[in-house]
């Protein structure tokens, strides 16, 4: 997938950056060093851009209106799963990349073990192992590993509410899961790579895609899946674009959780209502407690119980883009990858 670089941003990626910079302008705040090297900035500005696109889509206004069927629910988080697990294991990827790595060998080794692990099956050994690897970065001193071995741990106790969530609903994740696992494996990677681009060029020619063959999966899931994990995985790409990408997609999930899904199931801010057709625990939680069956889009959203953590994800997670991404052609490239990923993720509906 790394011949993303030589080809013009798209389109949405110009606007949106045009005005971005336009604001900073406003604002005051504008530089030369501003337009060329502030890439988290221009990556939030796009995740907004294509969380609005979503937004107005059918299903998400369904769900915030509580207008949508519990069965479409249900459809929507469980072809959602792949994409949740398939974050994680882009991020364990990405750690691989990190040049700290050449400065620890007991840091290479553990990572080496946790790639050999199935992160989505064996979960809770993953969470030990990165543990373990904040646990020597901390004693090495080793800043940007220590920050991703915590955030790892953090998600991998996500993907278990998730799990819960849909076990809640009383579906089969593992089944799920597999079947998903074994279609899109089942493809070679260069015919993936072809899929996938597919999918995005008729996305951006406003059409439905149909490019992964014989299968009930949905198309941007099976492309972003395979999309990230093939970015992280290229040593062609350098360790910060890879988490540029994982970071849009946190960017992008507080602000349509925030926004769509957690007012659907748990109501606004200021009107905070549990929807009893879509939140089938809901008689059966502690007063004040989360319902387990939402308890994953609580801790994604700005105004959840256990949204602060995540919010400040988003924010260091932009500072760490705007510090570590500022050569004209590593800001270009995260842009045009990040855009493609975004674009994919606002067709999933």
């Amino acid at each position: 997938m790394s011949e993303a670089k030589e080809h013009a941003l798209p389109l949405a990626t110009e606007t949106v950056t045009a005005q971005s910079i336009q604001t900073a302008r406003k604002d005051g705040k504008y530089t030369r060093q501003a337009q060329e090297s502030r890439a988290g900035d221009q990556i939030d500005a796009l995740a907004r851009y294509y969380v609005n696109q979503w937004n107005a889509t059918a299903l998400p206004t369904a769900l915030r209106e509580r207008r949508l069927a519990i069965t479409e629910y249900r459809h929507f988080f469980t072809k959602m799963y792949p994409l949740v697990v398939g974050f994680n294991g882009g991020l364990i990827q990405s750690i691989t990349k990190i040049e700290e790595l050449q400065h620890s060998v007991r840091a290479c080794e553990l990572v080496k073990e946790m790639q050999q692990v199935d992160h989505v099956r064996n979960s809770n050994r993953v969470g030990k192992l990165a543990v373990q690897l904040r646990t020597i970065a901390r004693e090495e001193r080793l800043a940007t590993l220590r920050a991703l071995a915590g955030q790892l741990k953090e998600e991998q106790e996500h993907n278990d509410l998730y799990r819960k969530m849909l076990e809640v609903h009383g579906i089969d994740h593992e089944a799920y899961y597999t079947a998903f696992e074994l279609y899109l494996n089942g493809i070679p990677i260069g015919e993936r790579d072809h899929l996938t681009h597919e999918v995005l060029s008729a996305l951006r020619e406003a059409h439905t895609p149909d490019a992964f063959p014989n299968t009930s999966f949905p198309q941007p899931i099976l492309a972003i899946c395979h999309y990230l994990q093939r970015t992280a995985a290229d040593p062609a790409v350098k360790f910060f674009i890879s988490i540029s990408l994982q970071s849009s997609i946190e960017f992008a999930l507080v602000k349509a959780v925030s926004e769509t899904i957690f007012p659907g199931v748990a109501g606004t801010r200021d009107q905070p209502q549990l929807n009893p057709e879509l939140v089938p625990d809901a008689d059966v939680t502690e007063a004040g407690a989360v319902p387990l069956s939402i308890k994953w889009f609580d801790e994604h959203a700005e105004y959840g119980q256990g949204g602060r953590t995540e919010l400040q994800h988003v924010k260091h997670g932009r500072e760490l883009l705007n510090r570590n991404i500022q050569e004209e052609t590593d800001v270009r490239e995260a842009l045009r990858r990040v855009d493609d990923v975004l674009l994919l993720f606002s067709a999933i509906s």
